[in-house]
């Protein structure tokens, strides 16, 4: 196993591979280990991108709800018109 792919495509392919393996089997069931080879890297590479378990867990969540979070500081923006930005806030985010 090495490192072949540039810094992004590393990062991206090891929270794919986490987020399969979470999915599939749990959070406490899989080790780095196990992600570090189900991506074809080392375990060392996976500590410089996420130096633990949980960074990894919360690298996922802050990717997977960013486009939400955008959403939600956009219709929230005061506008001079504060019942407008409440009610743009609590609308339904399209998320894609």
């Amino acid at each position: 196993m090495e490192q072949t792919g540039t810094h992004a495509e590393n990062r991206t392919l090891l929270l794919k591979r986490t987020l399969q393996l979470f999915t599939a089997r749990g959070y406490d069931a899989v080790g780095v280990q196990e992600v570090a080879e189900a991506a074809g890297l080392t375990k060392p590479t996976l500590y410089h991108y996420f130096h633990s378990k949980q960074g990894q867990l919360q690298a996922l969540l802050k990717e997977r709800f960013r486009s939400l979070e955008d959403a939600l500081r956009g219709a929230a923006e005061y506008r001079g018109d504060l019942s407008g930005a409440l009610g743009r806030a609590a609308e339904p985010a399209r998320v894609p």
